[in-house]
């Protein structure tokens, strides 16, 4: 596969800073295979290779604003995906025993046997083995594996050279089958971007639960396990015990019923009996019906707990914790961190998830180029879309000619044209809006028909604070949150509705602790309003370090301001 333009790379990379989902799996798949280079030539175990691609990549993804050049991605991503296979191989040979020589790159002839091209790949020097499976995948070039590898061409073509020297009668017949046996399946992309979506807490449970079926001797990951992780994490013993449960006697209890494995596994990420991935879907379900932008550890407890498997419904039953009591829990745990809509302490906070903004798989845009000419000749751009199936839809429109308008040209004469893409839908109610570059204005048109006030972004924290009259609250949010929850997926940010004495007051209690903590507050208010803080909570979102460093403070004392405002949001 050829690498695209430095160009295209970037413009995919700063996409999917932005949060769009589709150009971070772009980069996925154009670079998936030069991952997989670099993770064969040190390991040459598929298996366990795939699962350290897919953690490149989660860990690229968390990471991405740390890439300072965009372009770049290529050559950053393989570092990643090399310091994560050394990792591996470290770990591999302290916790299964696995004498060096076993798994250590070491310079020398070619494998042993003479069928086993991986295991002589493997056993290259790291500065050899990356170039030959890069080389060899594909047909990458030698100009593309050296941007890659960020060495001149010249050294890769020496490299390669040497290598061949290595590997002799093994190289030019079956080099390329065997590596491209082992190169990532055409799902690949898919399965990143599944968890990509996963909390970092979910994602330490599943960990946990790998490590609980290694130390039973178990070579699969069952329900069992699942929940032995979700304890261990933490925060599910914490909920057992705020109901009453003695959380330190589940995992005892359980481990009690499940029968002991043949013997310890080899070290690496297991594979999930049917029931466990059934769980995982489930939880995915639970976030997604609540509109959360990710799957955490009490989404997982959600899913577990839908058909409760044995052992683990006797467990409970025995400690006393009914299913219904534990269930009742989670959904009030999750209603307290965020639900979707809602009316809390700071009004309705509106969070936006990335898939809302992948035009490209909704069916509203096929749907609009079928009904609307202007939409399949390019004269109107769909910008984004926002979608609740069945319920909601809003779409952001642009004109490229300015002789045509764009709402008009959408709804068309009487508003046919909407209405049969309406009807297309089930009836579902779809909201055409002008696109705007400015996140103001376009904040401003999808919460129409709401006639809003001040708009004041946090660019650093994605949100946006919308002040918004007493007359027009009900209005901006919606039947049951509706219009602002879809206007929060088009804006991509997370959206605080005020009324006009909720924002005073919050003004208020801030400019409080800026003066409690730091004396003469008028230039800090004033830098504060420019960033976008404007409550008490907002600060204490922003962080102690970045308001030091916005504010021109020492830290300890940024500190101290976060602290106030803690104190005086629970006030």
């Amino acid at each position: 596969m050829a690498i695209p333009g430095n160009q295209q790379i970037a413009a995919w990379v700063i996409a999917a800073r932005d949060g769009d989902s589709a150009a971070f799996a772009e980069l996925v798949h154009q670079f998936q295979d030069a991952v997989a280079g670099v993770v064969i030539a040190r390991l040459g175990r598929a298996p366990d290779a795939e699962d350290i691609m897919q953690e490149s990549f989660l860990v690229a993804y968390e990471r991405l604003a740390d890439l300072r050049e965009p372009p770049g991605f290529g050559p950053w991503v393989c570092g990643i995906a090399r310091n994560l296979t050394l990792r591996f191989l470290r770990d591999r040979r302290r916790r299964a025993e696995v004498p060096a020589d076993m798994v250590a790159p070491s310079v020398g002839p070619a494998a042993e046997e003479p069928g086993d091209v991986l295991e002589a790949v493997r056993r290259l020097p790291g500065r050899l083995g990356e170039p030959v499976t890069l080389f060899y995948i594909n047909g990458y070039s030698t100009r593309e594996v050296a941007d890659l590898l960020n060495v001149p061409p010249g050294t890769v073509r020496r490299r390669l050279h040497e290598a061949r020297k290595h590997l002799r009668t093994y190289m030019e017949k079956t080099m390329a089958d065997e590596i491209r046996r082992s190169a990532p399946e055409p799902e690949f992309a898919e399965k990143v971007m599944r968890f990509t979506r996963f909390a970092e807490g979910a994602r330490t449970a599943m960990t946990l639960a790998n490590r609980a079926a290694e130390r039973l001797g178990h070579d699969h990951i069952g329900c069992g396990h699942l929940l032995i992780g979700l304890l261990e994490e933490g925060t599910t013993t914490e909920i057992f015990r705020d109901l009453g449960v003695d959380a330190d006697r589940v995992a005892p209890e359980l481990e009690k019923l499940m029968e002991a494995g043949p013997g310890a596994p080899a070290p690496g990420k297991l594979p999930q009996k049917p029931r466990a991935k059934k769980v995982i879907d489930d939880a995915i379900d639970e976030a997604r019906a609540r509109d959360h932008c990710a799957v955490d550890v009490e989404h997982l407890v959600l899913g577990l707990i839908r058909q409760p498997p044995e052992p683990i419904g006797r467990v409970l039953a025995d400690l006393g914790l009914k299913i219904d009591v534990l269930r009742k829990e989670i959904n009030r745990r999750l209603d307290a961190k965020g639900a979707p809509a809602g009316r809390t302490p700071a009004g309705p906070r509106i969070r936006h998830t990335e898939e809302a903004r992948d035009a490209d798989s909704n069916p509203v845009l096929s749907l609009m180029r079928r009904e609307i000419p202007e939409v399949a000749a390019g004269t109107l751009q769909i910008k984004r879309i926002a979608r609740e199936p069945g319920l909601r839809t809003k779409v952001a429109v642009e004109s490229v000619d300015p002789d045509v308008d764009a709402i008009e040209a959408c709804i068309g004469p009487a508003g046919e044209r909407m209405g049969r893409v309406s009807e297309a839908l089930g009836g579902e109610k779809v909201d055409v809006v002008c696109w705007h570059s400015s996140v103001e204005r376009l904040v401003a048109n999808a919460l129409l028909p709401a006639d809003v006030g001040e708009i004041i972004p946090c660019p650093a924290l994605q949100m946006v604070t919308v002040v918004v009259s007493a007359e027009e609250l009900s209005r901006a949010i919606g039947d049951e949150g509706g219009n602002v929850r879809s206007a929060a997926r088009l804006v991509g940010w997370d959206l605080d509705l005020v009324t006009g004495p909720e924002a005073e007051a919050q003004w208020t209690t801030l400019t409080q602790a800026v003066e409690h903590t730091l004396g003469s507050p008028a230039q800090h208010l004033r830098k504060l309003r420019e960033l976008g803080v404007v409550s008490s909570s907002t600060a204490v979102a922003f962080g102690k370090a970045p308001l030091a460093k916005a504010l021109g403070i020492e830290e300890p004392l940024a500190e101290r301001l976060v602290d106030r405002c803690q104190e005086m949001a629970r006030e």
